[in-house]
């Protein structure tokens, strides 16, 4: 939580210059900070959750795990939106101790997965939204 909230104040203090003032400045992060920890920032769009239950249910040996850079009030989150059915495992960067791109948080994540000892990369297949770091830097 602490480098998220001075994440805050060092972007607000950049923007306001002279007129920041710290109190009132990490009040306002604390309170981002417990507004995205809620469910009511977050829009599950229906064909994401469409395919989540398509994948669940018609494919049911596949697991599905949530790889993500957000700290761990993901695991909070997921939950909250109605989403946990679909995944096995959640994995943040807080979790991995590395975040996207670096290979450590694939390898973590590839460590949840119930028979990974078993599973060869070629057998994983990873969804993101940002071809240069969930992509280009998995093939290089």
């Amino acid at each position: 939580m602490f480098w998220w909230i001075t994440l805050v104040q060092l972007t607000f203090k950049d923007v306001l210059k002279e007129e920041y003032n710290e109190e009132e400045i990490k009040k306002v992060a604390n309170k981002l900070y417990g507004y995205y920890h809620s469910p009511k920032p977050y829009v599950v769009q229906d064909e994401s959750l469409e395919t989540l239950f398509r994948l669940r249910n018609d494919y049911s040996k596949l697991q599905i795990g949530a790889i993500s850079n957000f700290d761990n009030r993901l695991h909070d989150i997921i939950p909250s939106l109605g989403l946990k059915q679909y995944f096995d495992f959640i994995v943040t960067s807080e979790d991995a101790k590395c975040s996207k791109p670096e290979t450590g948080i694939f390898k973590y994540a590839a460590s949840r997965c119930h028979e990974s000892a078993e599973l060869q990369s070629r057998q994983f297949l990873h969804i993101g939204d940002d071809i240069n770091k969930e992509y280009k830097s998995l093939i290089e």
